[in-house]
């Protein structure tokens, strides 16, 4: 991902193309295995993977490069940032949701980010995940907030394992609610 994301910001016309395939992959007549192969399967490690596994991790790798795909459209700067776990912001979905949600020092946009989190723990079917997951990147973007999409990608194959989803929902919850200190904090502190 980080090659088309470089490639794309600067400027590349075939990097431009290959995110519009990404972004029609699976709409009827559109997107082709064949077309968006090198980007999606390039380095892909399916070795040694149950066919379950594999079919979860093909299905989490798609979903997190047609979102990026999405989320990069027209963007000048990158929209894919690796996660930083020292940081106070670390590019992960609740994270972003966060800032999204507080864009500008407010919180005038986080009820619709929680409404929309809260319906994406809630969806049963995968289908029901990309539509919520979608509409969150949509605000992601409108906000210029990036994200962490080979994090995304990794609790997206943990969110379809029955015994793990509870854990990637907590952990989106927490990245969301998590205690960020204001300047007025860290003044205090000195």
């Amino acid at each position: 991902m980080a090659e088309l994301q470089g490639s794309f910001l600067a400027r590349s016309s075939s990097a431009r193309a290959q995110l519009a395939r990404l972004r029609r992959l699976d709409a009827p007549g559109a997107g082709s295995w064949m077309s968006v192969g090198e980007t999606v399967f390039a380095d892909m490690p399916l070795d040694g993977l149950q066919d379950a596994d594999a079919e979860r991790f093909m299905r989490s790798a798609k979903l997190a490069l047609k979102l990026y795909a999405l989320h990069q459209q027209s963007k000048k700067k990158p929209m894919a940032v690796l996660f930083d776990k020292d940081a106070p912001w670390r590019g992960t979905l609740g994270s972003a949701c966060f800032q999204a949600g507080h864009h500008h020092g407010d919180n005038t946009g986080a009820a619709g980010i929680e409404r929309r989190m809260s319906s994406l723990e809630a969806a049963t079917e995968w289908g029901a995940v990309e539509v919520c997951l979608r509409a969150l990147v949509q605000l992601l973007r409108a906000q210029d907030v990036p994200l962490d999409y080979g994090r995304l990608a990794h609790d997206l194959y943990l969110l379809q394992i029955p015994e793990a989803k509870d854990g990637v929902h907590m952990s989106w919850a927490r990245d969301y609610f998590a205690y960020r200190p204001t300047p007025e904090d860290v003044d205090k502190e000195q």
